[in-house]
């Protein structure tokens, strides 16, 4: 998740005009004081970096008001990045936007996968103003956990079935399974049932 926490509106500068009168110069006198002074209005851009343990890559300049669909957009485009969803929410202290990991992507011929507890992504090049200072935060919602290591090439007859050692008597399995073809890997479906006890 990616917070960006500062209040959105621009503080509203209040100022007091008051007058006297009095018989003889001056005869008006106008008294203007600022009760507070507003901030600048939130603005900038910021850089979203992920390094998988075998390459650092950055997104392009994202805006300060970047929508969920330029974010994932972004996000996507980096080498080392498979499917993600994005999910912006506004709040009075500011965006959050929500990043998870979905699925594989064939990127230059090769299947780009982030499964497992993947590293925490990094804001670098913030060049952010506005909302009296702002900071940028990174944190994990869910920790991720990672598929079996489990990968079989399936014999060409139907149906199709594969033996799952090691398991645990006593304890609920539940399993997904997804292909792969010329195109890379495709969504992960659960079994059916959807748990077993052995």
């Amino acid at each position: 998740m990616l917070g960006l926490p500062c209040r959105l509106e621009k503080l509203k500068v209040k100022s007091y005009l008051t007058t006297t009168s009095s018989i003889g110069p001056p005869a008006n006198l106008v008294y203007i004081q600022t009760e507070k002074d507003g901030d600048d209005q939130f603005s900038g851009s910021f850089t979203i970096t992920f390094d998988d343990g075998k390459s650092v890559q950055s997104t392009s300049d994202l805006d300060a008001y970047a929508s969920d669909t330029d974010v994932e957009k972004e996000i996507e485009s980096l080498a080392n990045v498979g499917l993600v969803e994005v999910k912006r929410v506004e709040s009075r202290q500011g965006f959050t936007w929500e990043i998870e990991f979905v699925g594989c992507s064939l990127k230059v011929g090769v299947d780009v996968c982030n499964e497992g507890d993947v590293s925490l992504m990094a804001v670098v090049g913030a060049n952010l103003r506005g909302c009296g200072g702002v900071r940028v935060d990174v944190s994990e919602v869910v920790k991720g956990s990672g598929p079996g290591s489990d990968c079989n090439s399936i014999p060409e007859k139907i149906p199709f079935t594969h033996e799952i050692k090691g398991l645990s008597a006593g304890m609920p399995y539940f399993i997904q399974v997804r292909f792969r073809n010329q195109l890379g890997f495709g969504l992960s479906r659960p079994s059916y049932p959807l748990s077993i006890v052995p």
